[in-house]
């Protein structure tokens, strides 16, 4: 009776679990920049994984390009130089993340702007 229970009351758990730990690097992510980068890289990353309003969005994949996680890396295994756990960390996911944009971009605002006119990035 009791795992009965436990098993009806579980998806429930799960549920809350990723919602707070998602809210916990979404928060992490917007103290790292002002309000005006945090707005572009939440818009950015909501736009490649959903990361805002999807249950796991570190476990979002693109099916016909392979792209991976919050920030749809491509290929995935580029986030491993921040950790071996880059498939199921979203900290992993988010810091590699916010490094890609650094080097390659400038800004989370100047990534947005490319993304604007090619629909990647």
């Amino acid at each position: 009776m009791l795992e009965t229970i436990l098993a009806m009351l579980a998806p429930v758990y799960v549920e809350q679990d990723s919602r707070m730990e998602i809210t916990a690097v979404r928060s992490y992510v917007q103290e790292q920049y002002s309000k005006r980068q945090w707005k572009c890289i939440d818009e950015l990353w909501q736009r490649e994984s959903s990361w805002a309003s999807s249950r796991m969005p570190w476990l979002a994949e693109n099916a016909s390009s392979g792209a991976y996680g919050i920030v749809q890396a491509l290929p995935a295994r580029k986030m491993r130089s921040h950790g071996d756990d880059y498939k199921t960390n979203p900290m992993t996911q988010v810091k590699w993340g916010m490094d890609y944009i650094t080097e390659r971009y400038g800004s989370p605002c100047d990534a947005l702007a490319f993304h604007d006119r090619k629909g990647w990035y």
